[in-house]
């Protein structure tokens, strides 16, 4: 292993180190959370999940992968090659995504009820 590979490492497992610290004492203790403003307000809530971001993401996924079955499939039926399977992504591909990520999205929706009424329950 080449010497300054090893000592990058080295300096990026210590710096992980030493941010992990400063964050368990300033940013995830409810203490020191009520005083923060700005920008340490977000990285305290991204550290403690308060807030959650994957429903954003799944959204941005979906969007991207029925995309991705439009377009592929479309490409495909007109390039005469896989024109089969290219008719078969552009009508199936989006449904099959649909599903997955509707579940994935009911999943999230409970996760954020639970959390709901557990707010309301304190």
């Amino acid at each position: 292993m080449n010497i300054f590979v090893l000592i990058m490492t080295i300096l990026g497992i210590t710096t992980a180190v030493a941010g992990t610290v400063l964050a368990a004492i300033f940013l995830i203790p409810e203490s020191k959370r009520a005083n923060l403003k700005g920008f340490l307000k977000i990285l305290a809530d991204i550290a403690t999940f308060r807030t959650l971001y994957i429903d954003k993401a799944i959204k941005i996924l979906y969007v991207f992968a029925t995309l991705c079955c439009i377009c592929v499939g479309f490409f495909h039926l007109f390039t005469g090659v896989n024109s089969l399977e290219g008719a078969i992504l552009l009508l199936v591909g989006p449904v099959v995504v649909r599903f997955v990520f509707e579940l994935l999205t009911m999943f999230i929706i409970l996760v954020n009820n639970v959390i709901e009424i557990n707010n309301k329950m304190k």
